[in-house]
């Protein structure tokens, strides 16, 4: 359990700032402060991306975060204890008013996503974000928090697809904000745009960071690398900021000295030059990684047990259940939870009932539209919740968002309206 000892921001000790264009031959991503400016004394840092035509989204990434930077400093300062969702909010008003101002066509159709990390005055740490650049509170080798991407569904070319959320001027839209209050000596503070995540997934960031014993050189090798690995597969450019904490004003029983080993070893533990996916390469400056060759023989040994037995457990469990049954357990479930309005648990029954083996393909369809049917009524209830509460942008997300679940004569309601959906041509 976390403990306030005294009312004093958390400092930083080491920081490393990254803005390259990769394999891309324009910079889409911009971050606050620059590269030549970035201090350890420094409160606010922001990483956008731009998305659409590479030159506007270069532009489109500017304009938003010398918006963001010059409310924060200059037209409304902020002089809270704690950066808060309100004022991350009027930040966000203010932006899509200077976008609806700009009346540059070099800028249309351009959308931007957003990530900030805020060092707040009684020493906690505000993260927000608009669409899918990210935040990471590492501590040890272990991804403590992580944010999560803002994703829309929109109905394009007849089919559904994903895009991330975005601030484009054209509607508002809203920040996601977490707190950190358990923010230790030696923790970092990872903030990315898509490019760094997309080719370094959260298995590849735990093993780097679990090769850190807090010190320069280790951070030093650490962020080289993900400067290597995203300059040969990252399609387009990346940036990030990589914060190493020195003091907080919190005590966790918890909390213990770095260590540079890993809750969960990779099998076959490998040297930090060779993260799946990297080619291999000079080993990074001042990287200071060795290892011990009978421990990491061990390792693999203890690795490949361990999963021996999950292998035979699954295949016992196989033979002795049948899988027939259990799928029509799981459907059986799913309609009982579905007929009580309980949707999240419809839901997952019916995910269950398609992972058993099922060579029924007629029955496999019907689940999966009991499926599309429980996931649809789950979002028309949360929009019938943010209606009531006086939301009308998140319900009519949520209305649509159903619809194109069932394009084909489905309907969400609320106590006074009805949104219908027409078949794509």
């Amino acid at each position: 359990m976390a403990k306030f000892v005294s009312l004093m921001r958390s400092t930083i000790k080491s920081i490393y700032a990254l803005s390259e264009r990769g394999q891309s031959n324009h910079q889409n991503d911009r971050i606050c402060p620059s590269v030549d400016e970035v201090s350890a004394n420094g409160r606010l840092f922001i990483v956008s991306h731009g998305i659409g035509e590479p030159e506007r989204a270069e532009l489109a990434a500017e304009i938003l975060i010398r918006n963001v930077y010059d409310y924060f400093t200059r037209v409304s300062p902020f002089k809270g204890e704690k950066l808060s969702q309100i004022y991350l909010n009027d930040i966000l008003r203010y932006v899509e008013r200077k976008l609806q101002q700009q009346q540059n066509p070099s800028i249309a159709g351009t959308e931007s996503t957003i990530a900030l990390t805020h060092f707040n005055e009684n020493g906690s740490i505000t993260l927000a974000w608009v669409g899918n650049c990210r935040a990471y509170h590492i501590r040890a080798g272990q991804i403590l928090y992580r944010t999560e991407d803002h994703v829309t569904n929109v109905w394009q070319n007849g089919r559904s697809i994903s895009i991330p959320r975005a601030i484009s001027g054209n509607e508002p839209v809203w920040a996601s904000v977490s707190v950190l209050n358990d923010v230790q000596p030696n923790d970092y503070i990872l903030l990315c745009t898509p490019s760094v995540h997309n080719t370094l997934d959260d298995r590849n960031i735990k093993y780097l960071f679990s090769q850190s014993d807090g010190s320069d050189a280790t951070n030093q090798a650490i962020i080289d690398k993900i400067r290597e690995t995203c300059d040969a597969h990252a399609k387009s450019s990346y940036s990030a900021f990589l914060l190493q904490l020195d003091q907080t004003p919190f005590t966790s029983a918890l909390t213990s000295p770095v260590t540079r080993t890993s809750s969960i070893p990779p099998s076959g533990r490998i040297n930090i030059d060779s993260l799946p996916h990297s080619g291999r390469g000079n080993q990074s400056s001042g990287g200071g990684f060795s290892f011990d060759t009978q421990k990491t023989m061990k390792a693999v040994l203890l690795a490949a047990s361990f999963l021996l037995i999950i292998a035979l457990a699954l295949v016992l469990k196989y033979f002795l259940m049948n899988p027939e049954k259990e799928f029509n357990n799981r459907i059986e479930l799913a309609q009982k939870y579905f007929s009580e309005g309980d949707y999240d648990k419809a839901v997952a029954e019916y995910e269950e009932a398609l992972k058993a083996p099922n060579e029924n393909e007629a029955a496999r369809k019907t689940a999966e539209k009991g499926l599309s049917a429980a996931k649809e009524m789950k979002l028309v209830k949360q929009g019938d919740d943010w209606y009531k509460n006086g939301d009308l942008i998140k319900a009519k997300m949520d209305y649509e968002e159903a619809l194109l679940l069932q394009p084909y004569q489905r309907y969400a309601t609320t106590q006074n309206r009805q949104y219908t959906a027409k078949p794509s041509r």
